[in-house]
């Protein structure tokens, strides 16, 4: 389960400009807000407005291979 905390300000709006109809997305200001708010709602609308199956991001699986140690500290 996710949760979206709207700190700051977010707007979608649908504006009609000379008989078309046009999507505005209004970011936040702070640029890791905008990002996240970007990835959350602008790209998979999109996505969609593109003819994509599916609204939701690409998965790649890939192997990584550590060429040094890395501790883990896991933390509850």
């Amino acid at each position: 389960m996710s949760c979206f905390y709207c700190r700051k300000p977010t707007t979608f709006a649908t504006l009609n400009h000379s008989d078309c109809k046009k999507l505005f997305f209004g970011l936040p200001g702070n640029p890791v807000s905008a990002l996240v708010t970007c990835h959350l709602y602008v790209l998979p609308a999109l996505r969609q407005m593109g003819g994509s199956y599916s609204a939701h991001a690409t998965v790649i699986k890939a192997r990584v291979c550590l060429l040094h140690l890395v501790d883990v500290v896991v933390q509850m």
